[in-house]
């Protein structure tokens, strides 16, 4: 029984999780003004904060959940070099920032949610090209293991996991 309601619940935040999309846009007063910069903090936590040419700093608004690390990428944010993109991962997939307009937008439709029996497909940020036209993306599986819970182990989705080059525009190429 005990493991039954958990399922349920487990199915009931899966569904909530992919029904829920959340509008995300940088407040006016996060967009830049024509000279600031843009900092990720390097706690994980911590978000993005805007510098202005007098040094202040303000925190911006934007809400990232489940902020998270791996050796092959992270959820973000991450700030492009010229500091007019700022990446990061929400409900599996990557959103781009531009700080020039405040809008957002969702850039990918690879990740999955987690379901009661198959792990979600996450798209991880590695890194912003130097010229800040590309990013190097990383697509991989979720935990597939829940400690925490006596449920079966889950199966992991069939995808194109991999190393793919994103070009600011909407193209998506593998990396070998």
């Amino acid at each position: 029984m005990k493991r039954v309601a958990l399922l349920v619940l487990c199915a009931v935040l899966c569904a909530w999780g992919e029904t829920r999309q959340a509008v995300v846009r940088l407040t006016p007063s996060d967009t830049n003004s024509g000279d600031d910069r843009f900092m990720r903090s390097p706690e994980m936590d911590a978000g993005v904060y805007r510098i202005s040419p007098d040094s202040v700093v303000h925190p911006l608004s934007l809400d990232i959940h489940g902020k998270w690390a791996t050796l092959q990428g992270s959820t973000g944010p991450a700030v492009s070099a010229n500091q007019r993109w700022i990446a990061f991962t929400q409900n599996h997939d990557l959103w781009l920032c531009d700080t020039s307009s405040g809008a957002c937008s969702q850039a990918t439709s690879l990740g999955q949610p987690a379901t009661w029996s198959l792990a979600s497909v996450d798209v991880l940020i590695t890194a912003w090209s130097t010229n800040s036209r590309e990013l190097l993306l990383h697509v991989t599986a979720g935990e597939t293991e829940l400690p925490d819970f006596d449920v079966p182990e889950l199966k992991v989705r069939k995808a194109e996991y991999g190393f793919y080059r994103f070009k600011n525009g909407g193209s998506l190429v593998g990396v070998a």
